[in-house]
Formats: C-alpha cells, sequence, structure tokens
C-alpha cells in the first residue's frame, strides 16, 4: 500500500491542501494529456475517453497519462508512444496531473478523479485548477434522463451537496454533442457552464460503431469475437435496461420475470433462432444479481455484462435487434440503424419519482414502446419477421436529430479542435 493510502489524514490535511496550492502555479504542459479509468470500475478503461485515447496512441508530440486508481492489468494497451500509466494516488501520479494541461473526464472530476478509501464509500475530491487546464467532459451518452442540473429536487440537492461540482460545469473547456439539438439540453444539464462550450463535434465512442475488424483496436475486436463466438449462426437480442434509483427512491426496481415471461422468452427464442444477450447498468448496488442475471442458462440467454464486455460497441455491431428502456444505448443502435424497443414497465413512476425524462418517449423514441412483457414478445415477433423498423419516416428523423454527422471521425474532430485551441502542430 502506497503512502496516499496508508495515511489518509496525512493526505486529506497536509498533501492535498500543498498539492491544490502548487497547481495554481506550476505551467502547465500542453502536449500532456490526462485519461481516467471509469469511475466505478477502476479495472476499465472504456467509452469517450478511450476511444479519443485509441486516435492519438501513436501520435509522439502527446504524452499520454492514464491515471488507474488501484491495481491494474495493462487495459489491453498496445501499440502506444509517449505514454504512461501512473496511479493516481502516488506522488508520481499527483506530480503528473499537475501538469496536465489538457485532461478528459467521462463524468466529472468529482468522480473520476478522487481518492478513494475505505473501498470507495468515502473519497477526497482533488481539487484542481480548471482556468489553466483545458478540461474536457467526455459525457458517457446522449442525455434523455434528467440528470445533474435538471434532476428532480431530491437527488439534485444530494448531489450538489459538494460545491466543486457546480464550480467544474461551470469551468469545463469544452463538452462535445452529437448534434445542435443535443448541445442545447448538455448545456441545459450541464448549467451553469456557456452554452458556447457545447460543440457538435460527436461522441467518440461512435467511431467503433463504424470501424471494419482491421481499423478496430484489439482490445474491441476481442470483445467482438467473445460475441461472435456465443451468436455463432443465431440471432442475437440484447436486453440493457438503464439504471434505477433503487438505493434513493422508494418502489424503484428492475423488472421480475414471472414464470409465463420466462417461457415466452425462451419460446419465442427457440422458434426465431436467436438468443437474447443480458447487459445490466454499471451501477451495482450490493452483491446480489439483477433479476433478469438469473435467467442466464449459456443456452438461450448469455450474460453480455460490463464484466465480461466493458465496452456497448461491440454488442451493439453484433445485435440484431436492442431493446432497453430509457437508456441513451438505443441511440448507439441508431447510429447504426438497428431496430429498438422500450420495454417501459415503469415509466410513469421513473418519470415522477426516478430520475425522470427530458424528451416525451413518443417523440423521441422511434420503436415499440411497451409496458407488458406480453406486448414486448408480440413486437418483437412482428419485427424480427420483417425488420422494417428502420425504415420508417420517424426513425429517419430521430436519427437526423440526434446526430448531425454519422461517420467515424467523431474522435478527430474533437482532437483537432484541441490541438488548434492549445497551438500544437
Amino acid at each position: 500500500m502506497n503512502f496516499l493510502l496508508k495515511f489518509k489524514s496525512c493526505t486529506e490535511y497536509v498533501v492535498l491542501p500543498i498539492w491544490y496550492l502548487l497547481d495554481r502555479f506550476v505551467k502547465k504542459k500542453p502536449s500532456y494529456w490526462g485519461f481516467p479509468v471509469h469511475f466505478s470500475d477502476s479495472t476499465k478503461f472504456i467509452e469517450n475517453p478511450r476511444a479519443v485515447f485509441e486516435h492519438i496512441k501513436k501520435d509522439v508530440t502527446l504524452k499520454k497519462i492514464l491515471f488507474y486508481r488501484d491495481s491494474h492489468n495493462g487495459f489491453e494497451i498496445d501499440d502506444t508512444v509517449n505514454y504512461e500509466l501512473v496511479q493516481l494516488h502516488s506522488f508520481r501520479g499527483l506530480y503528473l496531473l499537475m501538469q496536465c494541461k489538457v485532461l478528459f473526464v467521462s463524468n466529472a472530476i468529482s468522480w473520476d478523479f478522487t481518492l478513494r478509501w475505505n473501498n470507495d464509500t468515502k473519497y477526497s475530491i482533488i481539487r484542481m485548477d480548471m482556468q489553466s487546464r483545458h478540461v474536457v467532459n467526455l459525457w458517457h451518452g446522449i442525455p434523455l434522463k434528467q440528470i445533474l442540473s435538471l434532476w428532480n429536487t431530491d437527488l439534485r440537492d444530494r448531489y450538489n451537496k459538494i460545491s466543486y461540482r457546480k464550480y467544474e460545469r461551470e469551468n469545463y473547456s469544452m463538452i462535445p454533442a452529437s448534434s445542435k439539438v443535443d448541445g442545447y439540453v448538455m448545456a441545459a444539464v450541464f448549467h451553469p457552464i456557456d452554452p458556447k462550450k457545447v460543440i457538435p463535434l460527436g461522441l467518440p465512442k461512435n467511431d467503433f460503431l463504424l470501424k471494419t475488424d482491421v481499423e478496430l483496436p484489439s482490445y474491441i475486436l476481442n470483445q467482438l469475437i467473445k460475441i461472435r463466438e456465443l451468436k455463432k449462426s443465431k440471432k442475437l437480442i440484447l436486453y440493457a435496461p438503464t439504471h434505477r434509483q433503487t438505493d434513493a427512491v422508494k418502489d424503484a426496481a428492475y423488472y421480475n420475470f414471472s414464470k409465463e415471461d420466462i417461457r415466452s422468452l425462451k419460446d419465442f427464442l427457440k422458434n426465431n433462432n436467436a438468443i437474447l444477450g443480458v447487459r445490466m447498468h454499471y451501477l451495482r448496488k450490493g452483491v446480489n444479481r439483477f433479476p433478469a442475471e438469473q435467467l442466464i442458462d449459456n443456452e438461450f440467454i448469455f450474460d453480455l455484462g460490463n464484466r465480461l464486455i466493458p465496452e456497448i460497441a461491440p454488442c451493439i455491431i453484433e445485435s440484431d435487434i436492442i431493446i432497453t428502456d430509457y437508456s441513451s444505448l438505443y441511440l448507439d443502435a441508431v447510429y447504426l440503424n438497428k431496430p429498438v424497443f422500450s420495454f417501459a414497465y415503469d415509466l410513469e413512476h421513473y418519470s415522477k419519482h426516478q430520475d425522470g425524462l427530458i424528451y416525451d418517449m413518443d417523440f423521441a423514441f422511434p420503436g415499440p414502446i411497451v409496458k407488458e412483457f406480453k406486448k414486448l414478445i408480440e413486437a418483437l415477433n412482428k419485427e424480427i419477421h420483417n425488420f422494417n423498423q428502420c425504415e420508417a419516416e420517424k426513425y429517419k428523423m430521430i436519427r437526423e436529430m440526434f446526430f448531425d454527422t454519422i461517420d467515424a471521425n467523431n474522435a478527430l474532430r474533437l482532437i483537432e479542435k484541441l490541438k488548434s485551441e492549445l497551438k500544437i502542430v
């Protein structure tokens, strides 16, 4: 155990205050670009930050620094130059962090760059100077739910107990959005940010969706291969519901499948030469399995969770149909012209008592929205025999609304914008 982790009080009341002062005077290096591991699972380096990293990993002009928290397994990083993997909870880590001109976050500094104590139940935020840096928030998806500044009062007050979080939102140098429409929403979500800092450059992680096998980094390709080995010649239906506020909101719950649900689901899969991949949200509370995970039998229903397949892109690429509820991953599917279904069994409760929704589902969701499992199976049966959802005008309209550009150059646009602002040739 290193010194900073071993002596919490010394770090909290001596090391971090000194670092805080030094950070305001140490000159930042424009070529030093820092990346975080995933805020809730420090064994993962994924999503938008990973997509940016993969695009610049052979750029000799940039020093790429990946700050990990606990132990690491190398994160399957290969063919990288001018790169350092360093523990955030170390003097070396804090020294390099102090020098980074560019920092990427996928959620927030107060989540991604924290010193964790007591198995993550306590933490210390590294309150860094954002005025001297380019801190880019690579939010992990297109906001559909009322989050951050748009949360309902109880959840918003709970989150904003830490005053630094408002300072953060006000001082990000850039937030890439997927479209002008998404940009307006992102500006509201991240209030009080200057809306001009929310720029429709596209989401870097969507690059993975359109690359060929030979263009993909090996760690994404390896995940694709795992899914193909499960799928074989069958159709793959992905079930990936969003997070429920089960620890904060009364009666918030994941769907419990009845015996009749399970029977009809397996009959549907068997009759259509299909399998179901279950991918629950990474915010897992406790050790208990989600109800949907209890269905996994490795015959008709398989595990496609974050522990096996860290990235969502391979799941979307290999899926023939995607079932979710209010998760923005359906828009990843729309990016690839895949049919989507919303199993919205708790729509009223979710809208009124949990996160809530920014858009009316009937307006923003291109496929069927069903509240009963029986109706879901009926809708799936209709689509799997025709596959015509993506040709509908509504589907095309939503695709155009949420994506200004559909290509594999989202990370490139972001990097070019940053280099231009920093005058890096």
